[in-house]
């Protein structure tokens, strides 16, 4: 028979092996993680399955719900996205579908345009959008690995991306706790 000491070493023992091995199941994935920049996005105009895919294949790792066409759709509808041309999507379309599908994750439809349209205030699309990926790249690197946190210029996109990134640690936390 063990002693009262023992068991509590054990159990704690226990307790650390269990809760780091809940930790790496969290950050499963995730170190390696990397957003497709502007200028790695085809020139070559997709339609709307295709831009679909592109975007779902880019995020699965994260492990959110997958975007559909008619969210897509929808954002053209509620003009968060230009509408296609020639039921297109370029790369403006493309890195726009990105971010939106990025931001829903825990910011309402409606509450994603301000921060829309202050990305693209200054006209460049690629710089905006390669400061996004930047942007949600550090904090998703500060919730899950404890890296140092930057600041952006824009408090609103701070203040929505550390959300989105909180609201993905917790989906992934309580799937690894089931």
């Amino acid at each position: 028979m063990s002693s009262p000491t023992i068991d509590a070493q054990r159990q704690l023992l226990y307790d650390e092996i269990m809760k780091q091995d809940m930790y790496e199941k969290v950050q499963e994935g995730l170190a390696e993680f990397r957003l497709p920049r502007y200028k790695e996005i085809t020139d070559v105009g997709l339609y709307l399955e295709q831009t679909v895919k592109l975007v779902n294949t880019a995020l699965a790792p994260l492990g959110e719900p997958a975007l559909t066409t008619s969210m897509v759709s929808n954002y053209v509808k509620k003009k968060l996205v230009a509408n296609p041309i020639k039921k297109q999507y370029y790369v403006d379309h493309i890195v726009t579908v990105f971010m939106i599908a990025l931001l829903k994750i825990a910011v309402a439809l409606d509450d994603i345009r301000p921060a829309l349209e202050e990305l693209q205030t200054g006209g460049d699309m690629r710089a905006a959008y390669d400061g996004f990926c930047a942007a949600f790249e550090g904090e998703l690197a500060a919730v899950f690995f404890g890296a140092a946190q930057q600041r952006g210029e824009s408090e609103l996109l701070d203040v929505m991306l550390s959300a989105v990134v909180r609201k993905i640690y917790l989906d992934r936390f309580l799937a690894a706790a089931r």
